[in-house]
């Protein structure tokens, strides 16, 4: 008898599309961020993106739901620029709750934060 798999994006808490990479400039970050951004902006999509320090490094997330192949193939182009990282499972699940619950505020919501300042 097997074992029922959760959905995708269940396992661990994690959201069906999550990509993480982290650089070592915050010029680097930002320009990452805003093009993906831009992108799925643009895009028939349920994805979130953020721009935020962990342990000091630079760090750009995209999460939520598995876009399109041609976005997923130009938001892997512009993430390429990064190194690939990870988050801790308690960072991913916060994130993963914020974009939730502002899309249940707008279709479309952004905020920016100062450096050091709490999201949450």
């Amino acid at each position: 008898m097997g074992t029922a798999q959760p959905p995708p994006g269940d396992q661990a808490g994690r959201p069906a599309y999550l990509r993480i990479v982290r650089f070592k400039r915050d010029a680097a970050a930002k320009r990452v961020y805003t093009a993906a951004q831009e992108a799925i902006f643009h895009a028939e999509c349920d994805l979130s993106v953020y721009n935020l320090r962990f342990n000091g490094e630079p760090t750009v997330v995209v999460l939520g739901d598995a876009p399109p192949a041609d976005l997923d193939e130009r938001l892997q182009r512009m993430l390429s620029a990064g190194t690939p990282a990870d988050l801790p499972p308690e960072v991913i699940a916060m994130l993963t709750q914020r974009s939730i619950e502002e899309r249940r505020r707008a279709v479309w919501s952004e905020g920016h934060y100062d450096p050091g300042e709490w999201l949450i």
